[in-house]
This record gives C-alpha cells, sequence and structure tokens, in this order.
C-alpha cells in the first residue's frame, strides 16, 4: 500500500476513535437512565434430558461471476444431540446458476434457495421428534429483502410461498426456536422515541444496551415494552431520516411491511415474539424468536446449559455453523471443475469464453 495510504488511514482511524468513545460515553449516561424500564428476568437452569436438533445452512460468500454465467454453491443440514451427544447428522448441497440476473437480484435469489434447504433439513428434523428445534436466524427473515424481487424474478414469489409454507409448519409444532446471531433491531431506542422520550433515544443497537444491563442467567422479552419491535425498530430509522414524529413513524413502519407481505401474496404471518437470554458476563446476550404460544423463560431454562463459554450461543449451532459453513473459494472451484467437465471439441473456444473471469484485473 502507498505510504500516503497508510498516513492517511492512520489520522483516520484516530478521528474514529475520539468519534466512537465519544459515542459510547452518551450511549452510558442514557442507558443507565432506561435501565428502569428494561426488567430482565432471573433463570434457574434446567439440567434436564433433552434432544436438540440444529439447523444451519450456508451460500458461499462470494459467487463465481463469468462471462457466461454466475454461480454459487449451497448447503444446508441438521444435527441431532441426545443428552449433549451427537445421535445423527445429514446434509446437503445445491448450486444455483444464472447469467441474466443483476447481481443483486441474484444474491437474493440465491439466499433464497438456500432458505428453502434449511427448512426442509428443519422438517427432516422434526420427523425425529425433538424436544427443541434450534433456527439459524428469525424465522421470516426472507420476506422483506425479496419484497420488491418479485418484479423482476417472478419465481422468487414461488419461492417465498414455499418457503413460508415449511416455515409456518415449523412455528406449529411448539418446538422451533430462531436463534439470531446477528442482531440488528433498535426496538428500545423505536420504543422511547414513540412514548415521547427523545432525550433518552442511546442510537445504539438493542444486543449493545441489553449487553450492559442484563446479568447473567436471565431472559428478556420484547413484549414488556412492545408487540411489534420489527416495527419499532424500522419506525426510529425511518424518524431519524425523514424527521417524522412518533407516531407518524410508527405507522409508516407497519405499512412498509404490510406492503411487503402483500406483494408476496401473504395475508397474515404467523404471530412470533422476541426477546434475548444471556448466559455469562463474558459473552453478550442472544436474541431468539418464538411462537407466539412459547414462554422465554421456560426456554431459557433449557437452552443456558446448553451454551457454550466461549460463544455464549446454544453449542449445537456453534457446531453445526462450523460444519456447514463454505469457503469464500468454494464458487470459483465449483465453477472450474463444470468447466473441467465441458467437453465441446467442436467449439472450444466458446467453452472457454463461457467461463472466463467477468474481471481480467483479478483473480476470483
Amino acid at each position: 500500500m502507498p505510504r500516503p495510504l497508510v498516513d492517511a488511514f492512520f489520522e483516520l482511524a484516530e478521528k474514529h476513535a475520539t468519534s466512537a468513545t465519544e459515542r459510547i460515553r452518551e450511549a452510558e449516561v442514557r442507558i443507565h437512565k432506561i435501565a428502569k424500564y428494561i426488567q430482565p428476568k432471573s433463570v434457574k437452569p434446567m439440567e434436564a434430558s433433552l434432544t436438540i436438533a440444529t439447523i444451519d445452512g450456508s451460500i458461499s460468500p462470494k459467487s463465481s461471476n463469468r462471462l457466461g454465467t454466475r454461480m454459487a454453491v449451497l448447503s444446508a443440514g441438521y444435527k441431532i444431540f441426545r443428552n449433549k451427544e451427537l445421535i445423527e447428522e445429514r446434509f446437503s448441497g445445491d448450486a444455483f446458476s444464472e447469467g441474466s440476473l443483476e447481481g443483486h437480484v441474484f444474491t437474493i435469489l440465491s439466499s433464497l434457495k438456500m432458505i428453502g434447504m434449511e427448512r426442509i433439513a428443519a422438517l427432516e428434523a422434526l420427523k425425529r421428534h425433538p424436544d427443541l428445534v434450534l433456527i439459524d436466524g428469525p424465522f421470516l427473515s426472507f420476506l422483506y429483502p425479496p419484497s420488491w424481487v418479485v418484479r423482476y424474478a417472478p419465481e422468487g414469489k414461488e419461492l417465498v410461498q414455499d418457503i413460508l409454507r415449511a416455515t409456518s409448519r415449523l412455528i406449529a409444532s411448539g418446538k422451533a426456536i430462531g436463534v439470531i446471531k446477528r442482531s440488528t433491531l433498535r426496538a428500545i431506542d423505536g420504543w422511547l422515541f414513540i412514548q415521547g422520550k427523545e432525550d433518552l433515544v442511546t442510537n445504539m443497537r438493542d444486543k449493545y444496551i441489553l449487553t450492559r444491563l442484563m446479568p447473567p442467567s436471565t431472559c428478556w422479552a420484547y413484549d414488556s415494552i412492545t408487540d411489534d419491535p420489527v416495527a419499532y425498530s424500522r419506525a426510529i430509522s425511518r424518524a431519524q431520516v425523514r424527521g417524522l414524529e412518533g407516531e407518524e413513524a410508527l405507522k409508516w413502519a407497519k405499512m412498509i411491511l404490510k406492503r411487503d407481505q402483500t406483494r408476496l401474496g401473504i395475508e397474515s404471518p404467523p404471530k412470533l415474539k422476541r426477546g434475548y437470554i444471556r448466559f455469562s458476563f463474558e459473552t453478550p446476550p442472544f436474541e431468539v424468536e418464538l411462537p407466539a404460544s412459547m414462554n422465554i423463560k421456560e426456554i431459557a431454562e433449557k437452552i443456558i446449559p446448553l451454551c457454550n463459554p466461549a460463544t455464549g450461543l446454544p453449542f449445537p449451532l456453534d457446531l453445526i455453523d462450523a460444519d456447514i459453513s463454505l469457503d469464500r473459494r468454494v464458487a470459483k472451484a465449483f465453477a472450474d471443475e463444470v468447466e473441467a467437465r465441458v467437453l465441446d471439441a467442436e467449439n472450444p473456444r466458446a467453452v472457454k469464453d463461457y467461463f472466463t473471469g467477468i474481471n481480467p484485473q483479478k483473480e476470483e
């Protein structure tokens, strides 16, 4: 890297460090003030004999972009543990190839196909009659990014409908829980803003706020402040960007969520609720999503004994994540293998051009 760039980045790092320090200080003052609104419940872990199924999927972090095609590699699977011992595991792989779709549309359709594979794996695991089924991420995460894709790729709507049917079966089982590792909600700030407590808005994600406020072996449910954390989170973001008042921003957020569902042909999505569970001081709490009929405290009692001290997450999720994750180079290797198997003695140049990288300056 040229020396002027190195110097510029060091200078920028100092400025950003100063800014981050100030943000943290301001947030700490406000978090201390809102602690009275956030009342985590103490959990007494239960060492019970449980059968736990855990589901995960992966998509190659980088697709292979060739002159004639774009390829992504997908995987999904499940592991089943009884009394913390692995008793069964199953994995599947697939690939998605398309040459005419725009990059963002291709990415979303690839993700939908992977989620579909995850749901198939989850339903297979459910047939083994586990006590709990842990899925990676929210149940309905697939609904909102694809809402506009159906205008460009109608097959996306069919994919969403298939995933929704499978997801509804999982939720109806009363055994499935979504564990959300990358929590981005700002519903607490949204609730404060809509309640007219703008001076207490922290400008921090809920996960950070709850990391500062939740003791070990506790749980906290969003329904103690709101029954729709996703809408409240969107409301605060919209209000800060467009300068809307609280109720106006919440009305907008609910309208957008409803519009996205309508575009996908969804009239009434399953009823769900969210909350947080914390295992230890050394690790942050993790967000969970449950069917409306389930009790977060009862789930926390069962899950906390399964948590990994290194991550604070249920260890079955850590294990399947390690096995299922795809390396960023796997899509290139797959495309290279496909190219090697395409034999066209009559027109070898066409084959070579079809599989040539789209950017000649860089190796994939």
